[in-house]
């Protein structure tokens, strides 16, 4: 009876032994067949060499080492290619990469290359940075102190009459106004990104000759005029504040650009000859010019002004930079319509903070 027990208790290890071989065997066989399904699954067919050698090259570089040269006629499958090259595996198990004008073209291959760059360009436009935001200065606050020039120029006259011996005497007054240094300095504060509020001041002034001509009436002679000249000292003088809605635009860390505009507010003053001094002696038949009354007529006036501001910082804070800028309005006086502004441009301090 011991004898019977141990004898099944043998027969049974030595069954469950060769159950457990033949399960394992089965289990690789259905991995190898799997893998095998899935790799055909993933080849995309077979071609031939057409060169009369060909090198399958360990990557697709044709400066990576040779695997294996292949000869013409040769079969290789294809596994999936690239631009200009394929990714092939031999007859004999060798993968690497083929030149593509070495093997002779399919439709398989020619779908894959065209799918390929159709990922490709898919992946370029959905892959593409977004368009960066406009970005925001850093500074709250931007001082500008500037030397200045301003380029207007302008002339005009002033016809004046007076009753002097029964008649009509009358002199004219020719004034210009040229070009003039002045001063400029300016601050903008930054409320929100990169609009901003700001505020100039401007000053400049011209001093030159009146030039003055006249006729006077002879206290004789009726119809004889006498003829006089002579020049009186004469001033024009311009002062403006500026109000300015700004944008301030970043380029890179080291420059700014500022556009602004707004409304001016002129207070100009200007020399004005209301009348003039002369000598005469018998027989009156002429006249010296001795000289003028010269008064100095102010006016305010309300205009506008629009520019431009760029600044290049070699410190955190302090730079350097040029303005442009553009005012004008109309003043009245006495004599008639004088223009105030024109285009100005300086350069000079920037400061940031």
């Amino acid at each position: 009876m011991a004898s019977r027990v141990s004898f099944a208790r043998s027969f049974s290890a030595h069954r469950s032994a060769l159950l457990m071989r033949l399960l394992r065997a089965s289990l690789a066989a259905g991995l190898l067949l799997g893998g095998s399904h899935a790799a055909a699954a993933q080849d995309l067919g077979t071609t031939k060499v057409t060169s009369v050698t060909a090198s399958i090259y360990a990557r697709c570089d044709p400066a990576s080492p040779a695997r294996v040269v292949l000869e013409r006629g040769a079969d290789v499958t294809i596994q999936s290619v690239n631009e200009g090259w394929v990714q092939v595996r031999a007859a004999g198990g060798e993968t690497g990469c083929m030149r593509r004008s070495d093997l002779q073209a399919t439709p398989s291959m020619d779908r894959a290359a065209q799918a390929r760059r159709t990922r490709e360009v898919a992946r370029a436009r959905g892959g593409a940075a977004p368009r960066a935001a406009a970005a925001t200065p850093a500074e709250r606050v931007v001082v500008s102190i500037n030397a200045s020039y301003l380029t207007a120029s302008q002339t005009f006259d002033d016809t004046r009459t007076f009753d002097l011996n029964a008649e009509t005497a009358s002199f004219t007054s020719d004034y210009a106004v040229e070009a003039a240094v002045g001063v400029d300095a300016g601050a903008f504060v930054r409320v929100w990104k990169g609009l901003a509020a700001g505020v100039a001041f401007t000053s400049y002034s011209d001093s030159r000759d009146i030039v003055i001509d006249g006729t006077l009436p002879h206290p004789i002679k009726f119809n004889s005029p006498r003829a006089i000249s002579g020049t009186a000292a004469g001033d024009h003088e311009e002062t403006a504040v500026h109000l300015q809605i700004a944008y301030i635009v970043p380029v890179g860390k080291k420059m700014s650009v500022v556009v602004f505009g707004g409304p001016s507010f002129f207070t100009v003053k200007q020399s004005v000859v209301t009348g003039i001094q002369f000598d005469d002696d018998y027989p009156y038949d002429e006249a010296t010019f001795t000289g003028a009354t010269v008064a100095t007529e102010e006016e305010s006036k309300t205009g506008f002004n629009v520019g431009a501001d760029v600044a290049y910082y070699f410190t955190k804070n302090v730079g350097v930079g040029g303005i442009v800028r553009f005012s004008a309005a109309k003043t009245t006086f006495s004599l008639g319509d004088v223009d105030a502004g024109g285009a100005l441009v300086g350069g000079g301090v920037r400061l940031r903070f």
